[in-house]
């Protein structure tokens, strides 16, 4: 079964690459991958793509192996 999925934002910045995206069962949530090429995954959900970006920019700067 296919999940639809809506991307909504591609950010690239020094730490790496935020992907801002919607899924009917989960709402809207992030990946981000570093700079080493490592995919990492939010299992949290936000109702709006806003609070997605905040928390995966946010997240991201804390990342300590930069």
């Amino acid at each position: 079964m296919k999940i639809p999925l809506k991307v909504e934002k591609v950010l690239c910045t020094t730490k790496g690459v935020l992907i801002v995206f919607y899924t009917p069962a989960h709402c809207w949530q992030f990946y981000c991958i570093d700079s080493k090429g490592v995919v990492h995954k939010s299992y949290d959900i936000f109702y709006t793509p806003e609070k997605a970006e905040t928390q995966a920019r946010s997240w991201l700067s804390s990342l300590d192996y930069y």
